[in-house]
């Protein structure tokens, strides 16, 4: 059963959402997915990690933990291809 981070209690119609899901004592984040919206529960977010969309598939990357942030991954390819088309003037 989830409960309000404020009172402790199962949470009530017009109760105040908040990104933590409480299951008795401990919390666990949350974020949505990117593309989805779908809501995706983190055990022990760590920044840099990678989470999967558990409805789309969808890869993301956690760019902070207070709040939960995630993002799409940088490609680290990009970069070299992009000064591969650069040529240092003499």
């Amino acid at each position: 059963m989830l409960y309000c981070a404020q009172t402790g209690h199962p949470p009530q119609d017009g109760d105040a959402p908040n990104n933590t899901l409480h299951q008795g004592d401990e919390q666990m984040p949350k974020t949505y997915c990117l593309e989805c919206d779908a809501v995706i529960e983190v055990n022990k977010p760590r920044e840099g990690a990678m989470i999967r969309c558990p409805q789309c598939g969808l890869e993301m990357e956690i760019v902070d933990i207070d709040p939960l942030d995630v993002d799409y991954p940088l490609d680290d390819d990009w970069y070299d291809d992009e000064n591969d088309e650069w040529e240092e003037e003499e």
